[in-house]
């Protein structure tokens, strides 16, 4: 007896959900499935044939694209404004943190709220390229590593976070000037 083969995972598993909504397409419009339609081996041979000269077109089309330097232009003005994007999000957070420690004086926030705001601050230096090694539950311990090296902090968790945030303000600046340096070259 054999083993059924595992579900498939990846890729894979979204070419199966594909041909299962093509499938599901195919019987909406024409009331039957590939399996049950009774055409002829030459229709068959003739749609399949169909299929590839529209496939052969659309690579032509996409390698015209690729060949005129639009996809490189597209792909770059993409790239820069995911780097846009991530600087507007960091620059939000190490604000909102820098707002947060003011408050701090004067309010009482849960630990709950405090470890949003610390794992913020951390998510956001990593988005710019920076590298958490270590950090302990409390936040009382981080090892991170940005263009400036590797950092150990370690201490009261307001002070190694407000460190932390240091390094994410340091982080914004090198992005920033990796983007302008891109930007430059792209309208070159």
């Amino acid at each position: 007896m054999t083993t059924p083969a595992p579900p498939p995972t990846g890729i894979e598993a979204i070419v199966c959900n594909d041909i299962a909504a093509r499938q599901q397409l195919g019987i909406a419009k024409y009331g039957t499935t590939v399996a049950d339609n009774p055409l002829p081996l030459r229709a068959w041979l003739e749609h399949a044939y169909e299929e590839c000269l529209d496939q052969a077109v659309y690579l032509r089309r996409v390698m015209a694209e690729v060949d005129s330097g639009n996809y490189r232009k597209t792909t770059e003005d993409a790239t820069l404004q995911n780097l846009k994007a991530k600087i507007k999000d960091a620059r939000h957070t190490a604000n909102a943190f820098d707002e947060f420690k003011e408050r701090s004086n004067t309010t009482s926030y849960t630990e709950s709220f405090k470890h949003t705001i610390y794992r913020q601050v951390l998510e956001s230096l990593i988005s710019l390229g920076g590298v958490v090694f270590k950090c302990s539950p409390d936040y009382d311990e981080l090892r991170i590593q940005d263009e400036s090296g590797i950092l150990r902090l370690y201490g009261d968790p307001a002070q190694v976070m407000t460190c932390a945030n240091a390094a994410l303000r340091r982080a914004i600046l090198h992005a920033e000037l990796k983007l302008a340096r891109a930007e430059k070259e792209v309208a070159v």
